[in-house]
């Protein structure tokens, strides 16, 4: 069998998967192990080497194309590793994918409470499947000085204050708090039931509504901050409740000053991890609170070394280890004082209980027998021998480009369309959305990128009224296919745009507010914002679909339109801003013009667009999600923003790199 796998970054991914591609090795599989972190992917080759199937910790294996999903369009099922709560990176983008193609896609879980919630969800082809450990790292090792008894080691930073780690929205952080706060007294229930269990409260009332309504910030915004701020803290308060042995703590413990406690320096996962297991009788793990009923690789790894650890307690404890799982865990300080105790003082039926544990989990518990599992499962549905078709697109799109109609669509240019300059390099060229031959070249005098041929305005209202906010493209972008839905996520994306644009507005306007035009406001979610700060505000959406949302939904003033379109007088606003819309616009110099006639005397604009010239940019080169064609047809860097602006009066502000997303530019600037 020949399985592609591939290595992405993370804290534990990379290790995990270079256990697969062990284990996958030893079972006798043709392995390509492709590191996407540094060699990128190339669909060629993958086509080439025609893989039974690509393996991928989490999520990493569903990489875009203009169609759709890559593997899935090149006929190659797609087996996710989720050794982290799926649910963090989850969509209703992807969820979709997965539900709508099970044939391509199959998910292996390693927590049941997250397992059952994908069932419930409609995910057809799941199971579970536990962590492992790799021999070649964690084995018995001749150490220069024997084991230190009675002493306990916990790999792991602690710290000795508590990050605040906060939503911001003071009911969400109670309820965190809360939760956390139960958790430390009810060590062996799974967080997600404590959660469900402060649902039932009045007071928590809107918080349940939101994973109700809107799972995804759910999970993303409160769970993430749950297990965020709440595993340091239970860390933290286990190892306070050791006293009268010495306690070795790798990792360190920044400010933290317990008299018992000797603090070392962080020590590598792999061979160095084993060794200092076992310099010690009695190691701990403390699971973060993300994991339900699931394990960690810490057991698997100590007792591949020959060494004891005591656990707290998971459900998945009784199927990893059926023998002595009661010995080795505990459910509470009480339990944990009492086990500790006893196996620092019982040195013999320590070494027995390691040399069971050693043994059951290399009989048991490798990448190997994980790989097995996985092949073993997905030959039991036959997942592997249905026909994979390719699934491309099977009519043509309204937005075919061809001789009858190329001088509608799209226009060569002879001069940039930024500062006028003739001389061009070639930067990328590749197929973009709908097939749009997508050619960006760089200008030599200011450094702008840009498509030539260049899509005209007839093709691009075409494609926003028809394309862009349709169900199927923002399904195929990964977006919610709902305008309608709100994100409590955007609520602090639209309070940080307003702060911008307040840190710059005179004193004169801080009251009575001004007037304030949004260009490309889209559903009105940050004229909303505006508006609640007593801006008198009004926008322009080229979409009737997004800009219907924003006037049924907020009562907002949209028109549905260009800012070329519009009717507005001489001098009628004090702000304008346009998020994500300058790198829309094939032709700035009209755009410009007007925004400059209806803007008064020192009047602002404020607008973010990405950086061609970006760190992010030039490690992605081809890839880069901005070079999104046709969407993108200009693309500016530090320098050239600010020769467009100078161009058409205006005096740069503040050109810096954005808070909202990498590679990306905020821009303050004021009618000259």
């Amino acid at each position: 069998m020949k399985v592609a796998i591939f290595r992405t970054s993370g804290v534990i991914a990379p290790f995990v998967i270079d256990g697969y591609i062990t284990g996958f090795r030893e079972a006798g599989h043709e392995v390509w192990g492709i590191d996407l972190t540094t060699e990128g992917l190339d669909f060629t080759k993958l086509r080439s080497f025609q893989p039974d199937f690509v393996l991928a910790y989490g999520y990493n294996g569903f990489c875009k194309s203009p169609n759709g999903y890559a593997l899935r369009e090149l006929g190659i099922p797609l087996v996710s590793l989720h050794y982290d709560c799926p649910y963090l990176a989850r969509n209703d983008g992807l969820s979709d994918e997965i539900n709508n193609f099970p044939e391509y896609y199959y998910e292996f879980v390693w927590d049941d409470s997250f397992l059952e919630l994908l069932r419930n969800d409609g995910t057809e082809n799941c199971d579970h499947i536990l962590l492992a450990t790799d021999p070649t790292w964690f084995h018995p090792i001749a150490l220069d000085s024997p084991c230190i008894e009675s002493s306990v080691c916990f790999v792991g930073g602690v710290s000795a204050h508590v990050e605040q780690n906060c939503v911001g929205i003071e009911l969400v952080d109670k309820f965190i708090d809360e939760v956390i706060y139960s958790k430390l007294h009810n060590m062996d229930v799974p967080t997600f039931e404590i959660c469900k269990q402060f649902f039932s409260a009045s007071e928590f009332r809107a918080v349940h509504q939101v994973y109700t309504t809107e799972p995804a910030s759910f999970w993303q915004m409160i769970y993430y901050k749950i297990h965020g701020k709440g595993s340091p803290i239970m860390r933290k308060y286990i190892l306070d409740s050791i006293e009268g042995v010495e306690l070795h703590i790798y990792g360190g413990g920044n400010g933290w000053d317990k008299p018992n406690a000797i603090f070392h320096e962080k020590v590598p996962y792999g061979t160095e991890l084993s060794k200092a297991f076992q310099q010690y009788a009695l190691n701990l793990n403390i699971s973060s609170l993300q994991l339900e009923k699931a394990i960690n690789n810490r057991p698997f790894d100590a007792y591949a070394s020959k060494a004891f650890m005591l656990n707290d307690y998971r459900d998945d404890m009784i199927r990893a280890f059926p023998a002595h799982w009661e010995e080795i865990t505990f459910r509470n300080l009480d339990e944990f004082a009492e086990k500790g105790e006893y196996f620092l003082t019982h040195v013999q039926e320590r070494r027995e209980l390691i040399a069971d544990l050693y043994d059951y989990t290399l009989r048991h518990h490798t990448y190997r027998h994980r790989a097995d599992q996985i092949v073993e499962k997905l030959a039991a549905i036959n997942f592997l021998n249905r026909p994979q078709q390719p699934k491309t697109q099977t009519s043509r799109s309204i937005l075919a480009i061809d001789e009858d109609n190329y001088a509608d669509y799209c226009k060569d240019l002879n001069t940039c369309p930024v500062c006028g300059g003739r001389e061009f390099n070639l930067k990328f060229s590749f197929l973009g959305h709908e097939d749009y031959k997508s050619t960006f070249d760089q200008c030599m005098d200011c450094q702008a990128v840009f498509l030539n041929p260049c899509p005209t305005d007839e093709y691009l209202t075409k494609f926003y009224n028809e394309i862009y906010y349709s169900p199927q493209h923002r399904q195929k972008m990964g977006w919610d296919p709902n305008l309608d839905t709100s994100n409590p996520n955007s609520f602090f994306l639209h309070q940080r745009r307003m702060d911008f644009v307040e840190k710059y507005v005179p004193e004169e306007l801080k009251f009575p507010r001004g007037k304030l035009l949004d260009i490309g406001c889209s559903t009105g979610a940050f004229l909303w914002e505006a508006s609640l700060r007593y801006w008198d505000v009004c926008g322009i959406e080229i979409s009737d679909k997004a800009a219907e949302v924003a006037r049924e939904k907020y009562g907002l003033a949209v028109t549905t339109g260009t800012l070329l379109e519009s009717s507005f007088d001489d001098e009628t606003f004090d702000v304008v801003t346009a998020w994500d819309v300058l790198e829309h616009i094939a032709n700035p110099a009209p755009f410009l013009t007007i925004l400059r006639r209806i803007l008064k005397q020192g009047g602002l604009i404020l607008l973010n667009t990405p950086n061609i010239n970006s760190a992010d940019a030039a490690y992605a080169g081809e890839q880069w999600r901005h070079l999104d064609a046709p969407l993108h047809p200009v693309l500016y860097d530090f320098i050239s923003i600010r020769i467009l602006l100078k161009k058409y009066g205006f005096q740069c502000l503040e050109v810096s790199s954005g808070d909202e997303y990498h590679g990306q530019m905020k821009i303050a600037a004021r009618k000259a």
